[in-house]
């Protein structure tokens, strides 16, 4: 049995364009049955690319690159799974990409190293992530993912470093570990009576 041909760049364009059309709308919203949110993308997707006539080809010519069009529910499916899992995956590499944003830099240059980036070292599964991002990626649900996760476990990654650095400091200066004295800070009666008395 022949594999099926590439996924080309406007079938992606398409099927993030249904994404956003059908999962993102505000009137409907995600309250729809995940039968009936595939059914609408797969026939947006046909609608887009419909079905080509078939001509009786030779079996010595090379098989046709253009995509088949007649795709089943099953592949649009997978596809639009695929596409989301990897976008996932990609956010936080894009706002790694644009954290370190160089003067100068648009919007396309921050978008070409984070995907330089994640294929170096994430993709393994191939989307063509440049055109799905343009789409998706201006969406919240894309926009803030991974940013818990990510960002956080190197905040807390640094912080910790310096604490070590610190405290490393600290007993190497005195040879063991430094106390600090922590005084108990005033109340706010004995606060208001010690500016009172000065006052005074």
């Amino acid at each position: 049995m022949p594999s099926a041909p590439q996924w080309m760049d406007q079938e992606d364009h398409t099927l993030s364009m249904a994404i956003v059309t059908h999962s993102l709308n505000p009137t409907i919203g995600t309250d729809q049955k995940s039968e009936t949110l595939y059914n609408k993308i797969y026939a947006d997707y046909l609608s887009k690319h419909p079905v080509p006539a078939r001509k009786a080809a030779p079996k010595e010519q090379q098989p046709d690159t253009t995509p088949l069009a007649q795709r089943k529910l099953t592949a649009v499916i997978s596809r639009v799974r695929l596409i989301q899992r990897v976008l996932t995956r990609f956010a936080p590499y894009y706002r790694k990409a644009a954290s370190a944003k160089v003067s100068g830099a648009n919007e396309s240059d921050v978008l070409s190293a984070a995907i330089t980036d994640f294929d170096t070292n994430v993709s393994s599964e191939t989307i063509h992530v440049r055109t799905c991002w343009r789409i998706l990626g201006l969406h919240p649900k894309w926009r803030g993912m991974g940013e818990d996760k990510e960002l956080t476990a190197s905040l807390e990654a640094q912080r910790r470093r310096k604490r070590a650095e610190r405290d490393n400091d600290a007993e190497d200066s005195q040879g063991q570990v430094a106390l600090i004295d922590h005084k108990r800070p005033k109340g706010e009666k004995a606060a208001k009576a010690a500016a009172h008395k000065g006052v005074n």
